[in-house]
């Protein structure tokens, strides 16, 4: 078992006879370089490695961001495994440099096209979000950003538009009933408190990124934790027209 999950540590040790888990990479593609590199010529993948390391640690542009949804979505559709494996298949045969050639690959690409073709109103809306934001700069501050009537695959979306206004964003989708499924990302040089907050409701992660699902009680709580971290909470929601 290869990981970088710091919540999969016990996890590993309990399941599994043999694992490879290091929190402090940035993805488990690097872990598994890490592992392999005396015995693997990684040479020909090293740009698709460090490439997956960006995305997995949230540090991915709007490109990056955009493959991360498209995939995101294709596990929506009933084909998605043979979708998800023709999409390895491009990334190995033609290791990718830039997060503008992840967009070129064609599966991605065909899920990109349909995303912009059904919710160009929610990618508007979202682009348009840090720069139609009043902030005050009154110290560090966390946005929670209500998706519950958005597709949850364009979250990573929204943690790219705001990572540069907001030292920890966190996103509510949609999950089952009044409940949602929550993602939480917190900047570099913002305070790390991902992981903390989503071990409180039974989640996991890593430190700057993690998730977890929130029962509609415990919505007060969640917010009462947040500003107890010293953030000032501002909460976001969709126009109607984006719905």
């Amino acid at each position: 078992m290869f990981d970088h999950h710091e919540t999969n540590v016990a996890l590993a040790r309990e399941r599994v006879k043999r694992a490879f888990v290091s929190p402090q990479s940035p993805s488990t593609a690097d872990v598994i370089r890490s592992v392999l590199g005396s015995k693997v010529d990684f040479s020909r993948l090293s740009p698709l490695i460090e490439l997956t390391s960006k995305i997995d640690s949230g540090l991915m542009g709007f490109e990056g961001a955009a493959f991360t949804a498209a995939v995101k979505r294709i596990f929506w559709s009933p084909k998605r495994g043979a979708i998800l494996e023709s999409i390895v298949r491009s990334l190995l045969e033609s290791p990718p440099s830039s997060e503008e050639d992840l967009l070129e690959i064609p599966a991605v690409k065909r899920s990109w096209s349909e995303i912009l073709r059904l919710h160009s109103q929610e990618v508007g809306w979202i682009s348009e979000l840090s720069s139609s934001l009043e902030l005050q700069d009154s110290g560090p501050a966390a946005a929670v950003v209500d998706m519950r009537r958005v597709p949850g695959y364009l979250t990573p979306l929204v943690h790219q538009a705001l990572r540069g206004s907001f030292d920890v964003v966190v996103t509510l989708g949609r999950w089952r009933g009044e409940d949602s499924r929550v993602s939480v990302r917190s900047r570099p040089g913002g305070p790390a408190i991902a992981l903390s907050l989503a071990r409180v409701f039974g989640g996991g992660g890593h430190p700057r990124a993690a998730g977890f699902t929130l029962r509609a009680a415990d919505l007060p709580r969640m917010m009462e934790i947040l500003r107890e971290s010293n953030l000032r909470v501002v909460i976001i929601k969709p126009p109607t027209a984006a719905r």
